[in-house]
């Protein structure tokens, strides 16, 4: 799921063939991207966010907020059971 690092939308390949799956909407400047099997998880250095989105399903949630301390994040990281990023 390549992003250019200004642009609000991104897009998913087919790991097997490189076919174009899906584009998603919405982000901003996203920085990093990284998966769990389970979600796709993208860093919005733009507005302080993490946008988790269902691989089954394609529907994103934001998670935003003083609760959760993103302060322009740039990394993320997920092993399944954690998901980790620099706060």
């Amino acid at each position: 799921m390549p992003c250019p690092p200004t642009a609000p939308t991104c897009g998913s390949l087919d790991a097997s063939t490189g076919a174009l799956v899906q584009v998603l909407n919405g982000f901003d400047e996203p920085d990093s991207v990284s998966s769990d099997g389970t979600y796709a998880w993208v860093a919005n250095y733009g507005d302080n966010t993490v946008t988790a989105i269902d691989t089954a399903t394609g529907v994103g949630k934001v998670l935003s907020g003083s609760r959760f301390g993103f302060d322009g994040p740039t990394a993320i990281s997920s092993d399944g059971t954690v998901t980790r990023f620099p706060a």
